[in-house]
């Protein structure tokens, strides 16, 4: 049965049980392949160096962020993938279709780049429908401004609509197709410290199939 793990401790420990962890994993075969899920990317450039002062091999050993895991363990997508540009023309789509609170707000860039952000982590956060999204805008904070959730659902709503008439695949779409027993020998989660709901739901799949520390 796949063995799950939670490893508490100081900066020093924690390292020492992330090398610990590699070697255990790689007997009796120094190549075998190990994943380890890094929650940044100056981690994934630092753990190898790391382990190489340990006198840790890091052969055949995977560093990768949330969404590289999630992009190594899916098929290709039929659906092209959003780009950058494209993902920018849908947030300014959406932003004009403020019809109360945010109406008077300029369009600029930098509420385009608000919304963008915002828009990235609704879906991450498991949100894929604008009137899911207000429900719970409002339960949250029952006495809240329900024109601002109202129009922000909205916006939202409106972006997920213009996406999938342009058949683009979004960020979440990586995540919901992943194939969690694609994933070859344990993963091994370090400075991952405040997981979205996508990724905490893929290391629970993953964690149904292999070990995970």
């Amino acid at each position: 049965m796949p063995r799950s793990r939670i490893i508490l401790g100081d900066l020093a420990q924690l390292e020492a049980a992330l090398a610990v962890a590699v070697a255990a994993a790689r007997q009796p075969d120094p190549l075998a392949p190990v994943t380890v899920l890094c929650g940044h990317v100056l981690l994934k450039r630092y753990l190898p160096r790391m382990l190489a002062r340990r006198g840790i091999a890091h052969i055949n050993v995977r560093f990768v962020q949330p969404h590289e895991l999630a992009a190594a363990l899916a098929p290709p997508s039929p659906r092209p993938r959003l780009t950058p540009a494209a993902e920018r023309l849908l947030v300014r789509e959406a932003a004009a279709a403020a019809q109360s609170y945010f109406a008077g707000i300029p369009r600029g860039d930098g509420f385009s780049d608000a919304l963008r952000q915002l828009f990235r982590e609704l879906e991450m956060g498991g949100f894929d429908d604008a009137t899911a999204l207000e429900a719970a805008l409002r339960a949250s904070n029952p006495g809240g401004n329900g024109d601002k959730y109202a129009d922000l659902a909205a916006m939202f709503g409106q972006y997920l609509r213009r996406r999938d008439e342009a058949d683009l695949a979004g960020p979440a779409a990586t995540y919901a197709a992943a194939d969690a027993s694609a994933l070859a020998g344990p993963l091994l989660i370090y400075g991952l410290w405040s997981p979205s709901a996508l990724q905490a739901g893929l290391v629970q799949r993953i964690a149904q199939h292999t070990d995970v520390t």
